[in-house]
């Protein structure tokens, strides 16, 4: 799979539903695990779960988002007091640009 598709699936499951503190919560706000089909919405890492690529595939995409955001502590940067789901589609946004300019022959 290509490295920009896999982050635009990742960027499409959290548009759809984002979360702090929990790795996956149901309409009611009540924490579940990413897999449960109440499952609604996802932290960043989950969404990753969600998608379910290779290994390989989510490390590198990973690594771009870890360049945009500047830690490898992908789900503490989730939870970070103050974070909001348009700093996460940001990143995203970002990651998948890099992405496809590594992509590009």
């Amino acid at each position: 799979m290509q490295i920009s598709l896999l982050l635009e699936k990742v960027k499409y499951t959290v548009k759809k539903g984002w979360c702090r503190e929990a790795d996956a919560r149901d309409a009611d706000g009540v924490a579940v695990p990413y897999a449960s089909p109440k499952a609604v919405a996802f932290c960043l890492m989950a969404a990753f779960d969600k998608v379910n690529a290779d290994t390989q595939s989510d490390a590198i995409a990973l690594g771009y988002l870890r360049k945009v955001i500047k830690t490898h502590a992908v789900a503490c940067w989730n939870d970070e007091e103050g974070r909001i789901k348009g700093d996460v589609i940001k990143a995203l946004d970002e990651a998948i640009e890099l992405a496809k300019k590594d992509e590009r022959p």
